[in-house]
């Protein structure tokens, strides 16, 4: 299993809507994984999983929701061939890193972010999922349309396998670029990758799309999440 942690330096709506303050990603290839906390997790901080999976030779898996977070999506299916998660909660005073697990066992990969800035109480504003199902390189995630205004907007981008290629966030309508994590690292065979990204919004409305460039033809799957500012 691997952990590591970061903290955002892109440029963000620092005035108005909410703010990843840091994140930490873990990754596993056996059936549990436990997602590292990122860094300053206060009492009222919203914490926000997203997880990523991929297997070698299965075409549907099961996952636990973490103790204490609500599932916002498990989205995959065969004609993807890997698959995205979301989870969330209000972190209380005396946090524990979430423990996921799958069945069967496989490559997985999971952020947990800490977000400040948010509606208290009902912090999600909508979330949408998106099948890849062309096999080639340029995938383009559709993204979100918010509710409210001064969302910040999460999506999570999952890429069938890695075969020693990665992945290139190309972006666009200012989406901006958080991570990038692979397991087992470039690997030559299999296993899970995939990218996390955000955009801060003004007003209500569509956030636009961003592109992936795969070094490799496949197909892939994606979700986005917006969250309400407070």
């Amino acid at each position: 299993m691997l952990a590591t942690a970061g903290v955002l330096t892109q440029l963000q709506n620092l005035s108005s809507g909410p703010i990843v303050e840091s994140w930490a990603v873990s990754a596993s290839n056996t059936n549990d994984l436990t997602c590292t906390l990122p860094s300053g997790v206060a009492a009222g901080n919203l914490l926000i999983v997203l997880g990523l999976n991929d297997y070698t030779s299965f075409n549907a898996s099961s996952i636990n929701t973490p103790a204490g977070y609500t599932q916002l999506f498990d989205y995959g299916n065969v004609n993807t061939d890997c698959w995205v998660q979301a989870w969330w909660k209000i972190a209380s005073g005396s946090e524990v890193a979430p423990h996921i697990t799958t069945s069967p066992s496989g490559y997985k990969v999971g952020w947990c972010l800490r977000i400040t800035g948010h509606d208290a109480s009902t912090p999600i504003d909508g979330y949408v999922n998106q099948q890849h199902t062309a096999i080639q390189a340029l995938h383009t995630v559709s993204g979100i349309t918010t509710l409210t205004a001064n969302c910040l907007c999460l999506s999570v981008f999952a890429f069938d396998g890695i075969f020693s290629q990665s992945l290139s966030f190309t972006g666009g309508n200012d989406w901006a670029f958080i991570d990038y994590h692979d397991w087992p690292t470039l690997s030559a065979t299999t296993g899970a990758q995939g990218i996390i990204c955000q955009k801060a919004m003004g007003a209500a409305g569509a956030t636009g799309s961003y592109q992936i460039t795969a070094g490799r033809t496949d197909t892939a799957a994606s979700g986005c999440i917006a969250i309400k500012a407070a």
